[in-house]
């Protein structure tokens, strides 16, 4: 997945319209250790829900995580932080990593020689 966009799809339906709604979202690894946490507030996106059922797609366009297995959780809040609703576990993906490196991300290694520097 290094390299690829992940978009979570939340499906919502509220029974009247809901200004300023934000949307969280968290992902764990499989020990339960937070590997990211942000939502539309720190985004400065200004969610307003109509009436009736609806969706909203979080997406991110890269993510570099190596091997393992991830939960996703989402949160639904307003403004003030009083939470909505809240699914800690609501989808699991998988990475498979074809290279070598280890460990949780998959940062962008260069190398580059260089001269040495005179005094």
């Amino acid at each position: 997945m290094p390299g690829e966009t992940l978009t979570v799809q939340v499906p919502f339906e509220v029974a009247e319209p809901t200004p300023d709604v934000v949307f969280g979202i968290s992902i764990r690894d499989q020990r339960g250790t937070v590997v990211y946490r942000g939502d539309t507030a720190e985004q400065l996106q200004a969610l307003d829900v109509p009436v009736g059922a609806g969706r909203v797609d979080l997406s991110f366009e890269s993510v570099p995580l190596l091997e393992g297995a991830f939960d996703i959780g989402v949160t639904v809040a307003d403004r003030r932080g009083v939470v909505i609703d809240v699914a800690d576990q609501a989808a699991r993906f998988e990475v498979m990593n074809p290279g070598h490196a280890t460990g949780m991300v998959d940062l962008d290694l260069r190398a580059q020689i260089r001269s040495p520097i005179l005094d």
